[in-house]
C-alpha cells in the first residue's frame, strides 16, 4: 500500500520501528498526521484502540465485514495468502463477537470496490458528528511508545500463522500450549480473549492524622 492514499490517509505514519515482534506505531506519529488533516491508516489489535481511547485519541472503528469464506478468498486473491480463507473468515466473526463494541461503523465487503466509497461516506460522516470527551487528561504521563505492541493475531500485519493454530480442537485441549515469559509476545488466548479495559496506576490513600 502506498505512503499517501487519496490525500486523505497515511498508511503506518511515521515507519514501522524496528521491533523484534512487529512493527509499532508512535503516538507522535500519529499526531502528526493528524495536525495535517489527514487519517492516520491503522493496523492495530483491539487492545491497542483501547489504549488510543484511553489516551484520548478517539479513533474512527471501521469494521470491513466478509459476508462468507469465498468473498474472503475473492478479496485477497491478488494479496499473498499466509492463511485460508475460512480462518481468516473465523477469525473475523470472532473479533466482530468479542469486540463490536469498539466498532464506530462496519462497511460490507463487496468483490467490487463499492466497499472503499462506503469508506470515504462513513469517515465524512463521522468527523461531522459530536462526541463525548472526557473533561479530565490521564493521570499517568503516556509515552510515545504506548502502543507498543500493536500487532497480534487479530491484526492482519500479524507474524505467519504458528503450530498452534494449525493444531486441531482436540490436540490443542489435550496438549501442551506454548506460551512465554515475555509480555510483548501476543499469544493466541491473549488474542481472542478480549483483556479488562486498560486502567492507570491506584494512588495510595491519603494518610489522616
Amino acid at each position: 500500500m502506498p505512503q499517501e492514499v487519496d490525500g486523505i490517509f497515511i498508511a503506518e505514519p511515521g515507519g514501522p520501528v524496528e521491533e523484534p515482534k512487529g512493527a509499532a506505531v508512535r503516538l507522535s506519529a500519529i499526531r502528526e498526521v493528524v495536525e495535517q488533516g489527514k487519517h492516520a491508516l491503522l493496523d492495530v489489535s483491539p487492545g491497542a484502540v483501547d489504549r488510543l481511547n484511553y489516551a484520548q485519541f478517539y479513533p474512527i472503528v471501521v469494521f470491513l465485514r466478509a459476508e462468507s469464506k469465498q468473498a474472503v478468498k475473492e478479496l485477497r486473491s491478488r494479496l499473498p495468502m499466509r492463511q485460508s480463507a475460512r480462518k481468516l473468515y473465523e477469525r473475523a466473526l470472532k473479533l466482530e463477537r468479542l469486540w463490536g463494541h469498539l466498532f464506530t461503523s462496519t462497511v460490507a465487503l463487496t468483490g467490487a470496490d463499492m466497499w472503499y466509497k462506503k469508506l470515504r461516506e462513513t469517515l465524512d460522516k463521522q468527523q461531522q458528528l459530536s462526541i463525548w470527551c472526557s473533561e479530565n487528561k490521564p493521570e499517568e504521563a503516556i509515552g510515545d511508545d504506548f502502543l507498543f505492541p500493536v500487532t497480534s493475531r487479530l491484526s492482519y500485519a500479524s507474524s505467519p500463522e504458528s503450530d498452534l493454530e494449525l493444531a486441531s480442537e482436540g490436540a490443542r485441549r489435550l496438549g501442551l500450549v506454548r506460551a512465554s515469559s515475555d509480555p510483548s509476545v501476543a499469544t493466541q488466548e491473549d488474542a481472542l480473549a478480549p483483556p479488562p479495559p486498560y486502567l492507570p496506576p491506584l494512588r495510595p490513600p491519603p494518610v489522616c492524622h
